[in-house]
């Protein structure tokens, strides 16, 4: 059975758009996307092994966005993306989407606490500060 999505050409369309939607939440450069695909064989959806009907999943570390209505378009974008990459092996009302917000304190980068860096703190603070 096919797995999501198959196509070169695809993922590389599915990982900019993702990117695009990312860098547009985030302003901050540093996008990195890890695409993991199964066999049948690995692959269980309520109990069953198959992959009938897939369901994706994707998930995000990102940091905190204070208003929910960027965190709605972000993952609408992500869903689409998605979706368009796996046309015709998913089903878009069925990708989930987990949102893993993590604070500045709890990632690095080069060795150094993104909390650290005024310049991510400063990009940082219009996305994570409420109106």
């Amino acid at each position: 059975p096919p797995r999501a999505p198959r196509r070169p050409e695809a993922k590389r369309k599915m990982v900019q758009v993702i990117t695009a939607a990312l860098n547009k939440a985030f302003p901050i450069p540093d996008v990195r996307i890890f695409i993991r695909e199964y066999t049948a064989a690995e692959v269980s959806q309520d109990g069953r092994l198959d992959t009938a009907g897939v369901k994706p999943s994707f998930s995000m570390s990102v940091p905190r966005l204070a208003h929910l209505d960027a965190k709605r378009e972000l993952v609408k974008s992500i869903n689409t993306a998605i979706a368009e990459g796996c046309d015709g092996l998913a089903d878009a009302a069925d990708i989930m989407v987990f949102v893993e917000e993590k604070a500045l304190e709890n990632v690095s980068w080069g060795g150094r606490l993104q909390s650290d860096r005024p310049e991510v703190v400063e990009a940082l603070r219009p996305i994570s500060q409420a109106e």
